[in-house]
This record gives structure tokens, sequence and C-alpha cells, in this order.
């Protein structure tokens, strides 16, 4: 089946069939308050951006990612999907970051992830040894272990990190703590020594600081579900819950030898016209590389921006004949400035998980504001803790 049709109900969903230029919805009375999803005009030169910046200004409108598709010598083509979601598909999961790395800086400032650095054979026997007395559940002699290997290499973050876990199995809270908060000094891109910061704060009952941790440890490992089943224990306690998640793709576009297909659940507009979005950044390697610079396909903030604001905007202008809360806030997150840390918190986090470790630190400061704000909310009212 040709594209076309399907671009039929997308498209009217869009704006591209009204009078309104590239199918942006009236501009709000206060100018500081436009949509960040806001797309250029028809007759805007096409901007450039620096690849991994979400600037709306760059973003193409569903009607010009429609013209690309029709002008496209390769073809494209839509199947029927099924009602559900798309998300591996779409955002496939990539190589998780190993349980102990560090962050290593070179001289022009790039951050690269590297495995910790191994122990001599002598002071490896020692944490080996050390290791069995904690499995062993004889927690004195491990700590006496792990001591005996940090007074040899007190930098080394792993075994401060574990020698916390022996302290906190002894019932011994804020000397785990200071443990803890010593190892996130040595790795504080590590989203362990967070995690572990607030076993040991909920414990003596500092539940404030227990969701700050929580939110830092979920904002270095976004979705790790040891932190959100942690979350979820002890949610009466800090008086947070996760929210859902909100995105979670109805429709996809794929390769097919050299044809491009979309796959859509054909009762979502807003979705179908994401995966148009994501055809053409599959389908047209010229123009790709003419946007980021490489002919290979792989995550892009400008794409994945471009793609939700076509989803966006779209669903803003069905959302009464197709009502969707998961977009609804997503277009609250994206009006409220913070589309490139959903997309970090969502996306990046799944594609390209050791990427986020390395993000500069206002990235992940701001990426911490969206976990505070989005990912980690009060409790409802009759589920909070007395205090």
């Amino acid at each position: 089946m040709p594209l076309s049709l399907l671009l039929v109900g997308c498209a009217t969903a869009s704006g591209v069939a009204r009078e309104s230029p590239a199918g942006v919805p009236p501009s709000p009375p206060d100018a500081e308050a436009a949509p960040a999803v806001t797309a250029p005009t028809e007759t805007s030169p096409e901007p450039e951006v620096e690849p991994g910046i979400v600037d709306p200004r760059a973003f193409m409108s569903f009607r010009q990612i429609w013209k690309v598709i029709e002008d496209s010598p390769r073809r494209y083509n839509v199947v029927d999907g099924v009602p559900g979601t798309y998300t591996n598909q779409v955002w496939p999961v990539g190589d998780a970051p190993t349980a102990s790395f560090r962050v290593v800086v070179d001289s022009s400032g790039e951050r690269t992830v590297a495995s910790a650095e191994p122990l001599p054979a002598a002071s490896q026997r020692r944490l080996d040894v050390a290791e069995e007395a904690f499995r062993a559940r004889r927690f004195k002699e491990a700590e006496e272990g792990y001591r005996s290997v940090l007074k040899r290499h007190p930098d080394h973050f792993p075994v401060q990190l574990v020698l916390g876990d022996a302290l906190l199995f002894q019932g011994r809270s804020a000397e785990a703590l200071a443990a803890y908060e010593r190892a996130a000094t040595l790795a504080p891109r590590s989203y362990s020594a967070w995690f572990f910061q607030a076993s040991a704060l909920l414990r003596l009952e500092r539940f404030d600081e227990a969701a700050d941790r929580y939110a830092r440890a979920l904002s270095l490992r976004p979705s790790w579900p040891s932190i959100l089943q942690a979350i979820e224990s002890n949610g009466r306690h800090i008086g947070r819950q996760v929210a859902p998640t909100i995105l979670k793709p109805r429709a996809r576009a794929y390769l097919d030898k050299d044809q491009i297909f979309v796959e859509a659940d054909p009762n979502s507009f807003a979705w179908m016209a994401h995966a148009v979005c994501k055809a053409m950044w599959l389908g047209e390697t010229e123009l790709r590389t003419r946007r980021v610079g490489t002919d290979t396909h792989g995550f892009t903030y400008l794409e994945e921006g471009e793609c939700l604001g076509v989803l966006l905007n779209t669903h803003r202008s069905v959302r009464e004949e197709q009502p969707d809360p998961a977009l609804d806030r997503a277009l609250q997150i994206a009006e409220e400035g913070f589309l490139a840390e959903l997309i970090s918190y969502e996306i990046l986090s799944r594609v390209v998980p050791m990427a986020i470790p390395v993000l500069d630190e206002a990235m992940l400061e701001r990426l911490h504001t969206f976990v505070e704000r989005y990912v980690l909310i009060p409790t409802q009212a009759e589920d909070a803790p007395s205090r």
C-alpha cells in the first residue's frame, strides 16, 4: 500500500491540509511560553544545528517531511500495524554499563567510559578473601579485608563501595553512608554510590535526602529496575513514586531491502506521524548526512527532537478525537523546556546507555531536575507517610 494513503490522515491531523503554515498552531499570547516543539514555516531556510542539541528552529515540519518523501526516488510503503507498542523496535536496547566503571577525561575535555582500574595481584587476592567473607555473611571480617585493600589503594571506587555494604549489613548506617559518600566523590557519575546512599539514609530515617539520592541515581541510570523496585518498596517513607513511562510508540519505520515501510496502529495519527518522520530519517541518507554530518544512522538529538515535535504537534491537533494522557504529559514537558531531558531519559538511556554518564555537567544537572520534576513524583495524599 503506498504511503500517500496513510499520509492523507496524518497530514490532516498535522495541519498540512489547513491554512496555517506547516501545521503550526497559533502562537500563545505569552511569547516566552511558546511550545518547545514549534516547527519552522514552509518558507524558512533549513537551519543548521550542532548535533546533540535540541533546537526547535532546526526541526522540519510534517509538511516538509512529506515533501521530502514525495520527491524521493526511494519507495515508501505502509503496512497494517496492530494495537500495542513498538518501543523495542523503534528504540532497541543497547549494551548496559558494567557495574564498575570510571569516566576518563582527556586533555580536550572529552569524556569516555573505561573499566575500573585493576588491582595488583596481591591486593586482588586480599579483595577476593574479603568478598568470600562477605558472601558468607561474615561482615566484620569482610570490612577488615576491604580496609586492608583501601589502605594501599584509597581511591579505588569499587572497594570503597563494598566497604559501605559491609558496614550497612552490620547495622552501622552512618558509617556506611560516609563510605558511600566517599565513593561518590571518587566516581560521581556512577549511579551505584548515589543509589546505596539512599539505602543508608532510609535506615537513618532521613527520607527527603534518600529521595534526592534516588533521583540522582535515576538521572545516571534511567529506568534501572533495581532502582525502580527500591523506590516502589520505600515509596511510603520517601513520599515519592515513579511516574509511568511516557513514550510508547504505536508505529514504527523499518528498512526491507531498498524499501522503507511504516507499520502503524491506524488509531493513533500522532504516532503515525512520528513513524513517517522516522521513515524519512531512515531512508534519506543524503539528507541525514547534510543535517548531522554522517551517513550512519544512529542516535541524534536532532532526529529524536524533530520526530517528537511532529508527534506532539499532531497530538495537539487530534487530542479531542484521540485522547492520550501520556502524550499530554509529553507536550507539557516540551512546553516547559525539558524536551531534551525527556529524550535523554527515555530514549538515549535505552539505545546508548553508556552515553548518560559522559554528558556534560549542565546536561546532567538538568536531567536530575527532570527526574525530580517529572519522574520521581509525590505519592497520592492517601499513600503519604505519617511523620
